[in-house]
Formats: structure tokens, sequence, C-alpha cells
């Protein structure tokens, strides 16, 4: 990957980490592919913008409150790394602290893809 591709990726977790999911898709392809079902057995695969953006909406709809934070970015070669947390409050009062590592792929300078892990 080049440092281009790794800076893509540190703009749209940064988006997303601000519920700013519309600037986080305008450097996506509009086939992007989000899949969640590598950390959670009950996860989405969702393609293009209009359903990863209904699916970030529900998430954030999951939080009473919410914290970001990007801890760390790899250039895995042919794809980055991005590791995260997630913490704050659930819906139900229930505190959450979640790390995570997305693994991403650009082609041609857009996100296509971008797979959701429990561990880096």
């Amino acid at each position: 990957m080049s440092r281009g591709a790794v800076e893509l990726v540190r703009i749209a977790m940064q988006a997303y980490g601000q519920g700013d999911y519309e600037i986080a898709l305008a450097l996506a392809d509009p086939l992007l592919r989000w899949d969640e079902r590598p950390a959670y057995p009950d996860g989405d695969l969702v393609w293009g913008h209009d359903e990863v953006l209904r699916f970030l909406r529900r998430h954030d709809a999951e939080w009473e409150e919410y914290e970001f934070r990007l801890e760390e970015l790899i250039d895995a070669s042919d794809r980055v790394i991005a590791v995260y947390r997630e913490r704050g409050w659930g819906l139900e009062g229930v505190p959450i602290d979640e790390r995570h590592a997305s693994v991403w792929t650009v082609e041609d300078g857009k996100i296509v893809a971008c797979s959701i892990y429990l561990t880096k």
C-alpha cells in the first residue's frame, strides 16, 4: 500500500469516529463492501453507499454515549489495518468498551472494502 492509502483510511476512520459517514463514504467506491461477520456471528455484510450508510446509522442508534479512538494504522502491503477502540454506554445502560481491527482495501484511490475483526 502507499502512504496515500494509509492517509485515506486515516481520514475515513476519523470521519467514522465523528459520525461523519458521508465524508467516509465519499472516499469509497460506490460498491463498497462492508463486512462485520468476522467479528460477530450475527454480523452483517452490506454493499454500496446506501446500505453501508443505513448500517452505520443503525450502529449509531445503539449508543447512548459514544467515544472513538483510532489507536494504530498498519501498512500491510496490499491492505491497511486500523486498530481502534469504541467505548461508551449502550441504550440499555450497559457500559461498552471494545477494541477492534478493521482491514481496508484501497484500489485506484478509493476504498473498496472494509472487514471488521475482534483482534489485530
